[in-house]
């Protein structure tokens, strides 16, 4: 296989991973605002609740936002204050980005190690309303913490395809 080829092969298995990680965003966050707009009509109007309902909300709460960090971070759209990082000489920040991306891949690497050991360890029970595996919800924190050191790894090789509030906000630089 050609290098050509292989660059090519690889851009688009970025590319999917991208497309499908914000795909699960959106959806976790649809299923939240469902789950949730249930419950408030269901309150409102007709005095009823469903007891599942908000730990359905919850839990795509939580899948929403590991997911979603990798994303932004991908795509540059995390929230940060660059005051000061701006005003620095070009070596100060490329500094301070090296040190932020050491930390975040420690924290990546934390996230996957003791996430999969909770994930092993408390996976067996049952959550109290929806009633599935505790699997289900604890498996997002290894996987966020791997999309996370994905992202963090391919943004240095890959454009980000992929933007929350549109093509509007992804950065020009270099991460």
């Amino acid at each position: 296989m050609s290098t050509g080829r292989l660059a090519l092969t690889l851009e688009r298995i970025d590319r999917a991973i991208q497309l499908a990680t914000g795909l699960a965003v959106a959806l976790s966050l649809l299923v939240m605002f469902a789950s949730v707009a249930y419950l408030v009509a269901g309150r409102y109007f007709f005095g009823l609740s469903v007891f599942w309902g908000e730990e359905l909300a919850r839990y795509a709460m939580i899948y929403m936002a590991f997911l979603g960090a990798s994303t932004a971070l991908r795509s540059g759209q995390h929230p940060r204050l660059t005051l000061f990082y701006d005003m620095m000489p070009a070596v100060a920040q490329a500094v301070i980005r090296l040190c932020i991306n050491i930390a975040l891949i420690m924290i990546a690497v934390l996230l996957i190690r003791y996430g999969y050991a909770f994930f092993a360890f408390d996976g067996i029970m049952r959550t109290p309303a929806l009633r599935i595996r505790y699997y289900w919800v604890f498996a997002i924190v290894p996987i966020g913490g791997v999309l996370l050191l994905y992202h963090i790894f391919a943004s240095r090789f890959f454009a980000a395809r992929f933007s929350i509030v549109g093509d509007d906000d992804l950065s020009s630089e270099k991460r």
